[in-house]
C-alpha cells in the first residue's frame, strides 16, 4: 500500500490536481498544462495512477476488515482465555476467509 501511495502523491504533484479531477478534466480536454489527454504520457499516467488508486482503495478494505475483524475476535476470545475456557487461539484473515482456531482447556 506504501508503494501505491507514493506513486499517487507523485501524480498529484506532478499534474496539481487529484486523480478524480485529471480524469473529468481528460474527459473535457482541459489538461492544466494543456496537455493531449491522448497523447502516450498522459493515457500513462492515466493508466498508473488508476491503478495505483484501485490498489490503495483495495488493500485499505483488506486492512479495515482484517482490522475489525481481528479486534473482534480478540475481544470475544480474550474473555474466554481470562476465564479459563480457551487456552490458545490463532486467528488468520485471509481474502474474505477468516479463520479461528481455539484450543479448549482440557481441565474444564
Amino acid at each position: 500500500m506504501e508503494e501505491a501511495t507514493k506513486k499517487i502523491e507523485a501524480f498529484e504533484d506532478k499534474w496539481a490536481i487529484s486523480f478524480d479531477e485529471f480524469k473529468e478534466r481528460c474527459g473535457h480536454d482541459e489538461l492544466p498544462d494543456k496537455s493531449d489527454p491522448y497523447s502516450w504520457e498522459v493515457e500513462e499516467d492515466f493508466r498508473e495512477w488508476e491503478t495505483a488508486k484501485t490498489l490503495k482503495e483495495h488493500y485499505s478494505r483488506i486492512l479495515d476488515r482484517y482490522t475489525s475483524v481481528t479486534s473482534f475476535v480478540e475481544a470475544i476470545l480474550g474473555e474466554s482465555e481470562e476465564s479459563g475456557i480457551i487456552t490458545h487461539t490463532e486467528v488468520n484473515v485471509e481474502g474474505p476467509i477468516t479463520k479461528i482456531r481455539l484450543t479448549k482447556n482440557a481441565t474444564r
